[in-house]
């Protein structure tokens, strides 16, 4: 069989050919990582979730018939 193959290449080296696809220019702001903001906003993400969580009412359990509770074997 006449096959010739071609090593592949990355997409990080291809031309960005769609505007789309290329960087936003406040992602620049990513390369500046504080960690401590990090962490306050992690705190800050926890406690709004607990606060949301307290306020959405609780979902109830739904009760599967016993009929629908048998485990099936011996069917391929």
């Amino acid at each position: 069989m006449d096959v010739t193959y071609t090593p592949s290449q990355s997409i990080v080296d291809l031309p960005i050919t769609d505007p789309i696809h290329a960087p936003c220019p406040d992602m620049a702001g990513c390369g500046e990582f504080d960690a401590t903001k990090t962490q306050r906003s992690l705190q800050r993400v926890a406690e709004l979730r607990k606060q949301v969580a307290a306020a959405l009412p609780k979902k109830s359990q739904t009760l599967v018939p016993a009929r629908f509770r048998q485990a099936c074997y011996g069917r391929a």
